[in-house]
């Protein structure tokens, strides 16, 4: 799936129950609306761009197939408070790559399984 770099917003429902396996967001995307990739069961890898600052609740819920997402270094709010249900219903989830320190964005896992297992302060190995 190639979303232009242009992108800095996908709005609500955007990509919800698309099918595409893995996916690379655009450098220039500061959030993620509510729901944007809601149930697109084939996925099972996202990597952010270093400028996501906000994801909505309910972004990625429902992705089932889901394995592994690398987050964004200037992540600061993911959910609303009361709704910090981003990766629900991700069974598959294993490894959330967080380049943050931990305590840095509130309620982690973020909905994800009690086995997933939540790497802060990743870099990217090259």
């Amino acid at each position: 799936m190639n979303i232009p770099d242009s992108v800095s917003t996908i709005q609500t429902y955007a990509f919800a129950n698309a099918k595409f396996k893995s996916l690379i967001l655009p450098a220039e995307l500061t959030s993620l609306g509510t729901a944007a990739f809601f149930a697109n069961e084939d996925l099972t890898e996202v990597i952010m761009g270093d400028k996501v600052r906000t994801i909505a609740p309910q972004a990625f819920q429902n992705c089932r197939n889901l394995k592994t997402i690398t987050l964004s270094k200037s992540l600061v709010e993911i959910g609303e408070e009361e709704a910090r249900n981003i990766f629900t219903g991700c069974n598959k989830l294993e490894v959330i790559n967080a380049p943050f320190a931990e305590g840095a964005v509130l309620g982690a896992p973020w909905g994800a399984p009690s086995s997933v297992k939540i790497n802060y302060n990743y870099k990217e190995e090259i």
